[in-house]
């Protein structure tokens, strides 16, 4: 099954769900923010230790490969982590009992439904936050190596999902579509009389 281009939140979407996830707790506000500007899966917002803040950043193993991840965040995200009342001394959203992936079914089909519903956007899902993370460090120039590395993927797989998105690839193509056709030496269809 071929995979189409993967679709970010638009930045009125995002001012939508943020206002949402304000509006139900503090924790459900926290979880989207670092959903959003961590690039993590939800089994890793999920599973987020305590420990893995340091300073401004996240520093851990993801759950789907246990490779080490290390990704600055805002620090207004940095500091709503500080100040959420973390539901165990060992993780901020996880209790440490009970399975992972009941854990993730309990954000996604209930939390953040409940947000995505509030703030009316269409065909939400929490792997789109991480999309929107990818989409806008590659609109903003930064080489898909570095995007690769901070959401533990392979370049091969980032371009895969996100080269809609890579405006300077797209602009190298299209110089060297131009320059292989010529387009330089055409000349303009002659109006008819």
């Amino acid at each position: 099954m071929e995979r189409t281009q993967q679709t970010p939140f638009s930045e009125a979407e995002m001012v939508k769900i943020l206002e949402a996830a304000q509006q139900i707790s503090r924790e459900v506000y926290t979880f989207v923010l670092v959903m959003r500007f961590s690039g993590l899966r939800i089994s890793d917002a999920c599973t987020l230790k305590v420990s893995s803040l340091e300073g401004s950043h996240l520093v851990l193993r993801t759950v789907k490969t246990g490779s080490k991840v290390r990704v600055l965040l805002p620090d207004v995200v940095a500091d709503a982590l500080r100040t959420i009342r973390a539901v165990s001394p060992t993780y901020f959203f996880w209790s440490g009992n009970g399975k992972l992936a009941s854990l993730t079914e309990l954000w996604r089909s209930r939390r953040l439904k409940k947000v995505f519903e509030a703030a009316k956007v269409e065909n939400a899902h929490p792997h789109r936050f991480r999309h929107t993370f990818a989409t806008r460090l590659l609109q903003q120039g930064v080489p898909v190596g570095m995007v690769a590395t901070l959401l533990v993927n392979s370049e091969r797989i980032v371009e895969k999902h996100y080269s809609a998105w890579i405006e300077a690839r797209q602009k190298g193509l299209d110089e060297a579509v131009q320059k292989a056709n010529g387009f330089h030496h055409l000349t303009p269809l002659m109006a008819q009389k």
